[in-house]
């Protein structure tokens, strides 16, 4: 489990959590306006496309918006990134793996 601060010009580069089975997010805190002038999905959490080259369609992407309270559960196979927003507000959120015992 981790803590996440994110501010103004931060973007994740597109990643996955392959050594675990199930990834969650939770925002605790997050700007009331995270729209503006770096696009309607500023901020957003962004499921699909892999890295790779792996055939999809554009169809295939899910845009989720952050809100305060929101929980995410997601596989962890799932590439993942949040796009960039030059909000200065910053973006509290908890992540956290879940690993399968073995």
């Amino acid at each position: 489990m981790w803590g996440l601060v994110v501010r103004e010009a931060t973007d994740t580069v597109r990643h996955h959590h392959g050594d675990s089975f199930i990834s969650a997010i939770y925002y605790v805190d997050v700007p009331e306006e995270m729209e503006g002038q770096d696009g309607p999905r500023a901020g957003w959490l962004e499921i699909g496309p892999p890295n790779v080259d792996i055939p999809f369609d554009q169809k295939d992407i899910i845009y989720i918006q952050p809100h305060a309270g929101k929980l995410i559960l997601m596989p962890s196979y799932f590439f993942h990134t949040v796009l960039p927003t030059s909000n200065p507000r910053p973006r509290v959120s908890i992540a956290t793996d879940v690993m399968l015992a073995t």
